[in-house]
């Protein structure tokens, strides 16, 4: 469902290095309110919420760039720790 509406954003015209960058700046700036959080001591878990969100997004857009679904990438990575151990 999510992808659906990734898709409706216009993602299409966006590059694999615009969709990468913007993963990585939306990243950032979800680090950013965890760090906030620890100094701060506050609760800030609406604006982990949205951040995350985000980062969602341009991950959810990347992959479906590369033809590609979180669950693709989450069953490969439990075969690769399967393998691992």
């Amino acid at each position: 469902m999510h992808r659906e509406f990734v898709r409706s954003r216009l993602i299409a015209r966006w590059s694999k290095l615009y969709l990468g960058l913007a993963l990585g700046g939306e990243c950032g700036e979800l680090l950013n309110v965890v760090k906030k959080e620890h100094r701060d001591k506050v609760d800030l878990r609406e604006r982990v919420c949205d951040e995350a969100g985000d980062v969602l997004f341009y991950l959810v857009a990347l992959l479906d760039r590369y033809e590609l679904t979180i669950e693709d990438c989450l069953n490969a990575n439990r075969e690769k720790l399967k393998d691992a151990n």
